[in-house]
């Protein structure tokens, strides 16, 4: 019914609404239009009361306000003296439609920011008050279209300032490229400081993923506490974040020109570093790829490696894993790492390990020259604990040395969970494995070393165990068997206990007795079996080494030995036997025999001292005395120097020599400078032999024996040794004590002697020139000889032997005799005839033995042979007495050490008598008348037969029995009838002389002459003055 009512209406109505309709069209027309012409002043008031009501002070421009399109300029935030944020212009881009407008884009220029980072946030001063500072909600990426051109941030942290330049457009959750330039003068925290910090890269956003491209460089980094200093480093690459920047992936190309942890450096480092993780863990694949390593431990060439694992974070600490292998070339140690080895190889070199120290010192010296090696390792730390297993481990020298890991082992927390197992083979080192275990806060383990050979030497260490570390001296033991050089020849199978100590940087081996084992020592043609002794240290040690300098040096209280020297057989012995590798060894009461009992060489020596000098050994001797072999020469006061090189043992000495015989048949004699010398078994001696008082040489000696065959000899020369004033025969040999004296002359010659095991047989010849001497039975001169001995050492010749005297005197001399002799054993001599002319006739010296020994008697025959007797009175003073006749007979001599006497001794003249006349005036006065007349009758007498028996010692009275058978005047005599009467009567004249043997003649003369009588006596005259009974004086007359 309604609708009914609503025809009529209807039109009237459809206009009214039409009209109301643009009526508010039209309104709200006019009011958009009033507002778009005040959208500045409403667009300012609102924004300034939003910046009011949150307490932001802020100053800008609007420039223009469109639909879509808002700029404004000359942007202050802040202290308008100090603002936070500045921006020449920034342009805001709108999107409208059905709803609120959103924002698409802002476009800014010149901007400015500070910012502060402190406490794990971002401070930007009133720009803070616009956000909330407290929220818990993710970082997230707008939806907008970001064109930024000459942006700056100022950013202030506890480190040190920032400085990031940016510029880019793009959709800030994707296609947003820009560029990032940051630089910090120096950034600094707990030590640390990296200086000219710069970045120069790009950053981008795909699919809401920032990421930031480039390369991060800094002038150096250092760290005063970890004394760790980084020059250039600098890491070049990107990495990739998620929206909330709580997850990472990043590769970067890391380098630095060098860096240097405390006394470590390395140089051109270059690797490759990939991250993956978030802010619990972070996966991460580490390639190194070249760094030059160098500290005072060690050099390296290269290090290179890669490694994969993780970074742990959370709120108990760091946890990190790695695993991976490590490839080093090129590494070196320090040669000074070794301890100087020239002393040990110096001293050691004629030692039982000089070929080995000398072989080991340069074949390490090349093994840590140069070495390769590889080595996996899986790391694992965590707060709770830590843990690190290496594998594989195998190192390589240039050299040929190759170190080799045999099973994997574990470090956990610090100790070792298995034991480590090493092999070292090659490169002129030993052969060895090493088993290394933890025990306690220390260290135990075992070295077992095969046999290691150098040209001459091994030595084998079969096991060598150790122990310590944790606070406590390194302890080894074991034992080690040797071969090598010893006094210039090679001892075997030398057993050395090792008890050893390391402690504060010092080594000290055997500090107690022990006992030394060897299976045999060969050196030139010695040769030992095997044997022991006792080793002791000379202090403290046997062998240390510390603060660069070692020292070995034991002392043996006694040694024996016994073995072979050539074919000879040797014992030795010596009492405090030291040796020290600086100053020697030395020993006392050396004692050695060599050769079987009969024919043995004994030697001993009181003090032997020697050095061992390059391959040589030498010292010096004193108080050195012995006998080669059956040589009959003893040897004493021996000193000097000696050396044993290339197996020769060499004697430069001064001693004395002497008669081994029980009767000395020289006195000893000096040698200055004998030279002996043992090489090839064979001893050879040279020296010059003086008479020790005066100095005088003697002769020349040279001994030659050979220890094989116990054969030998010894040349003696005599080089015109002259006997005088200084030097008599009883100086050299005490046979011609008491025999001969006052010798003058020249002795030359040669002798020999030689000797096998069975026999010493000797020869000479030797020449007396131009000698005078006292003899017991008269002074003898000119005497020459040629003596050729066939056993010189019992003083025995050949028959024959000549000597020429051009004068003897026993009392009547006789001159330019010759005498064939022979010398005998036990020091006699055998007279096989002597002859001189005497006087007209023959003296001879009848065939005898001369025994020398000091109680036996010595008997000397001569025959006169034709003595004239007027030749023989003319030699004498007798002027007035004339003798004829010729004459034979006999002196037999006697000798013995209370002197010499003649026995028995007579002379004959010849048939036919001779005459005695005086050819003086009388000289007696007061003689009787039948005295002048016998005195004138017999002044000259012939007679048929004189004989002169003839007894007494040569040095004291001499008995003369003269007697006179056929008596008859002479042709000087004065005849009358008497003397003619009595010569029908047959005469027998008997007259006794006694006097000294050399005033035998003068007795003669006597007879007949009162002067000379007178002269010889006053007793003879007193005699003569008695008158004859019944007569007196004459009166008158000659006396």
């Amino acid at each position: 019914m309604m609708e009914e009512e609503l025809p009529e209406a209807q039109p009237t109505r459809r206009w009214s609404k039409r009209h109301l309709f643009g009526a508010v069209l039209i309104f709200l027309l006019c009011l958009v239009a009033y507002a778009w012409w005040k959208r500045t002043e409403i667009a300012d008031g609102y924004v300034r009361d939003y910046l009011e009501k949150n307490g932001v002070r802020a100053a800008y421009e609007i420039e223009e306000l469109g639909f879509s399109t808002q700029r404004i300029r000359n942007v202050a935030v802040g202290d308008p003296a100090n603002p936070d944020l500045t921006a020449k212009s920034v342009e805001l881009e709108l999107t409208i439609g059905f709803g609120a407008p959103k924002l698409r884009e802002i476009r800014a220029n010149g901007v400015r920011l500070k910012g502060r980072f402190a406490d794990g946030k971002l401070y930007l001063g009133e720009l803070d008050k616009l956000r909330d500072m407290e929220s818990k909600e993710p970082i997230t990426l707008p939806d907008i279209n970001l064109q930024l051109s000459d942006a700056i941030l100022s950013l202030a942290t506890p480190w040190g300032g920032v400085g990031i330049a940016a510029q880019g457009r793009g959709n800030l959750r994707n296609r947003f490229d820009g560029k990032l330039t940051g630089r910090s003068p120096q950034l600094a925290d707990g030590g640390c400081t990296a200086k000219a910090l710069r970045y120069d890269g790009a950053v981008r956003i795909r699919n809401v993923r920032p990421e930031f491209i480039g390369p991060l460089a800094a002038a150096s980094i250092g760290c005063v506490d970890q004394k760790l200093a980084v020059a250039a480093p600098a890491i070049d690459g990107k990495i990739q974040f998620t929206e909330a920047f709580d997850r990472w992936i990043g590769d970067f190309a890391f380098m630095a020109k060098s860096a240097q942890a405390d006394n470590m450096r390395a140089d051109g480092i270059a690797g490759k570093l990939a991250l993956n993780g978030n802010q619990q863990r972070t996966d991460y694949n580490l390639a190194l790829s070249k760094a030059a390593l160098r500290a005072p431990e060690f050099a390296m060439r290269n290090l290179a490696g890669e490694a994969e694992g993780s970074l742990g974070f959370s709120d108990a600490g760091l946890s990190v894993t790695a695993r991976g292998d490590a490839q080093l070339s090129g590494a070196s140690l320090p040669q000074s790492m070794l301890p100087s080895m020239d002393q040990l190889v110096r001293g050691t070199a004629s030692t039982p390990v000089g070929p080995v120290v000398a072989r080991l010192d340069p074949a390490l010296r090349r093994a840590i020259r140069s070495f390769d090696g590889t080595t996996a390792f899986d790391i694992a730390t965590a707060p709770t604990g830590s843990k690190l297993v290496l594998n594989g481990l195998f190192v390589r020298s240039d050299s040929g040395v190759i170190l080799r890991q045999q099973a994997p082992f574990t470090l956990a927390d610090g100790r070792l969970a298995d034991p480590v197992s090493l092999t070292m083979t090659g490169g002129d080192l030993p052969t060895g494995k090493l088993l290394l275990r933890q025990q306690g806060l220390g260290w135990a383990g075992t070295l077992n070393l095969q046999p290691y050979s150098a040209p001459g030497g091994t030595i084998s260490i079969p096991t060598l165990a150790f122990e310590g570390g944790g606070r406590r001296p390194w302890r080894f033991t074991g034992q080690a068997t040797v071969t090598g050089p010893l006094l210039g020849g090679v001892v075997t199978g030398l057993s050395l206990p090792i008890d050893g100590l390391v402690s504060g940087g010092a080594f000290s081996m055997n500090a107690a007795c022990t006992n030394v084992r060897y299976s045999g020592l060969a050196t030139g043609a010695l040769r030992l079996p095997a044997g022991s002794l006792r080793a002791c240290p000379q202090s403290g040690s046997i062998l240390s080494v510390a603060g660069g300098e070692t020292r070995f040096a034991l002392l043996i209280p006694s040694l024996s030995v016994d073995g072979i020297l050539g074919s000879s057989a040797l014992k030795a012995s010596g009492n405090s036997i030291s040796f020290d590798l600086d100053s020697g060894f030395g020993a006392k009461d050396v004692a050695v025999d060599l050769g079987r009992a009969r024919t043995q060489s004994r030697f001993t020596i009181a003090r032997l001292d020697g050095k061992l000098e390059g391959p040589g050994v030498y010292g010096t001797i004193s108080g050195g005395a012995g006998q080669i072999g059956e040589v009959p020469l003893l040897i004493g006061e021996a000193g000097g120097k000696w050396s044993w090189q290339d197996g020769v043992l060499g004697l430069d000495s001064s001693l004395f020599i002497s008669d081994a015989a029980q009767v000395d048949r020289f006195n000893p004699l000096r040698v200055p400078d004998m030279q002996v010398t043992l090489s090839n078994n064979v001893i050879s001696a040279i020296g010059n032999l003086l008479e020790p008082e005066s100095g005088v040489k003697v002769a020349e000696a040279q001994i030659t024996h050979n220890l094989d065959s116990t054969t030998g000899n010894a040349l003696l020369s005599v080089d015109g040794l002259r006997f005088n004033d200084r030097l008599q025969p009883e100086k050299i040999t005490p046979l011609t004590l008491g025999h001969i004296a006052a010798v003058k002359g020249l002795l030359s010659g040669d002798g020999r002697i030689d000797w096998d095991g069975e026999t010493v047989r000797s020869s000479g010849r030797f020449t007396v020139a131009n000698t005078d001497l006292a003899a017991a039975f008269g002074p003898v001169e000119g005497l020459e000889t040629e003596i050729r001995f066939t056993d010189l050492l019992g003083m025995v010749t050949e028959p024959g032997q000549i000597a020429r005297v051009r004068s003897v005197n026993p009392g009547v001399p006789a001159y330019e005799g010759v005498i064939r002799y022979q010398l005998l054993p036990d020091q006699r001599v055998r007279i096989e005839e002597g002859r001189w002319p005497f006087h007209g006739g023959e003296l001879v010296l009848e065939p005898t033995i001369l025994d020398f020994d000091v109680a036996a008697e010595r008997r000397l025959t001569f025959r006169l042979i034709g003595l004239d007797a007027e030749k023989f009175l003319a030699g004498y003073d007798l002027q007035n007495l004339q003798v004829s006749g010729i004459f034979d007979g006999t002196l037999p001599m006697v000798f013995n050490q209370e002197g010499g006497r003649i026995v028995g001794g007579y002379l004959v003249s010849r048939p036919g008598g001779g005459q005695l006349s005086y050819l003086g005036e009388l000289t007696y006065e007061d003689m009787g008348v039948f005295a002048n007349f016998a005195f004138q009758a017999l002044r000259s007498i012939s007679f048929r037969e004189m004989r002169l028996g003839v007894e007494g010692k040569l040095d004291g009275e001499i008995i003369t029995d003269v007697s006179f058978e056929g008596l008859q005047q002479g042709s000087l005599a004065k005849q009358n009838f008497f003397t003619k009467q009595l010569a029908k009567v047959p005469i027998k004249f008997n007259v006794r002389i006694e006097a000294e043997f050399l005033q035998l003649i003068g007795s003669i003369r006597g007879l007949y002459d009162a002067d000379y009588a007178l002269q010889q006596g006053k007793t003879l005259i007193d005699g003569q003055k008695d008158p004859v009974p019944g007569e007196g004086p004459p009166s008158g007359g000659k006396r």
